[in-house]
């Protein structure tokens, strides 16, 4: 019984990302261009060698952290497939 909510659970969130257009993930408000530099530098302040985000949608924080150091191996996951074709 609860892996079958966890499969509705999935299967729901994928059909949520099927039906976001591209607004979704191609804004950048200068809060959030802000929030993403800063987590960037907290991230790097304890020098990882390497990061994986998951839900990571588009990737602008992984974006954010490869403008500040590209040697760092970086690896997103995401459910929404639009959004990570955009992020490629």
């Amino acid at each position: 019984m609860e892996d079958e909510k966890k499969q509705t659970l999935a299967e729901d969130r994928e059909d949520f990302w099927k039906n976001i257009d591209d607004y979704y993930y191609k804004r950048n408000t200068n809060d959030s261009i802000l929030r993403r530099k800063w987590l960037a530098k907290i991230i790097l302040f304890y020098h990882p060698k390497s990061i994986l985000e998951i839900g990571c949608n588009e990737g602008a924080n992984l974006r954010e952290i490869y403008k500040l150091n590209p040697k760092i191996k970086l690896t997103g996951i995401d459910i929404n497939l639009n959004a990570v074709n955009y992020a490629k």
